[in-house]
């Protein structure tokens, strides 16, 4: 679902809501109430690049794989 100056995308995997900025360039993954990760756009690289902070570490997975998919969406919207 799109909202004014935020994007906010439930996946069903684990029932994780990502929710990020306009740009989609900074995004926090939420699983209720508690934080699973942070997501921030690298700015001035010469490739795509991202931090990415993860809470519980056995998160890690799901986390890279969620990241991975909202860079697919992102890159198919570009064409």
């Amino acid at each position: 679902m799109k909202m004014l100056f935020r994007q906010r995308i439930t996946f069903d995997f684990r029932h994780w809501e990502v929710t990020g900025d306009w740009l989609g360039w900074n995004c926090r993954i939420m699983d209720g109430s508690a934080c699973v990760a942070v997501i921030t756009k690298r700015l001035w690289k010469l490739t795509d690049t991202c931090g990415i902070d993860v809470v519980n570490p056995d998160d890690v997975p799901g986390t890279l794989m969620v990241v991975l998919a909202i860079n697919a969406v992102k890159c198919s919207q570009r064409q």
